[in-house]
């Protein structure tokens, strides 16, 4: 699976460190190489939805054997890979640009609540059925749209009271999704004229 996951990504210009270091010593530009473990954390906050365990356990996470199967399946396509590593490059340009202006404890804690928000942003709701990882771009992505979910995100996290063990937990996530700025459902205004019209 795991050179399935190289071979896909080097056609599309993404370069898959399975081996440590092997891009990077073949001369590929830093910004698009991605190794296993920062991988594992972007699967694990986009499609599944775990940020807290993407930030708490980044050194377990590929040794838990229940775990391997849910990060690294074919089952919804390649293309996650692909959708995964770009919103990793997305949020990490994102931090480098603004390191100066952005303090420090909401860059390592929110980094892969952003990519969840953010994933939920070009979707338009939330959550994104597997089909979406092949249609969505990233590239799409304003600065602005990331301004505006990773200040929601410093909020959230400064109310709960700005420790790093609040973004490792799972009622931290659970509120995120709680305040999600887009809706979990698109709303359908049709069906609602259509109700009002048999009550009346």
């Amino acid at each position: 699976m795991q050179r399935k996951i190289e071979d896909y990504l080097a056609g599309v210009g993404i370069f898959y460190d399975r081996r440590k270091d092997y891009w990077r010593n073949k001369g590929k530009p830093a910004d698009k190489i991605i190794g296993i473990d920062k991988m594992a954390q972007a699967v694990m906050a986009i499609v599944l939805r775990r940020p807290h365990d993407a930030r708490a356990r980044p050194t377990t996470i590929l040794r838990d054997e229940t775990q391997y199967p849910n990060l690294f399946s074919e089952t919804s396509g390649l293309e996650v890979y692909k959708f995964c590593a770009e919103m990793h490059f997305l949020v990490d340009a994102y931090f480098k640009k603004n390191k100066n202006t952005v303090e420090a404890i909401y860059r390592n804690n929110l980094r892969y609540h952003l990519m969840m928000q953010l994933s939920w942003r070009l979707n338009g709701s939330w959550p994104l059925h597997p089909s979406r990882y092949k249609t969505l771009d990233a590239s799409t992505m304003t600065e602005a749209d990331i301004k505006t979910e990773f200040e929601h995100a410093m909020k959230l996290f400064k109310q709960r009271g700005l420790e790093d063990r609040v973004a490792k937990d799972a009622s931290f996530t659970a509120l995120v999704e709680k305040r999600s700025l887009v809706s979990r459902t698109k709303a359908k205004p049709k069906k609602a004229v259509k109700s009002a019209k048999k009550k009346k």
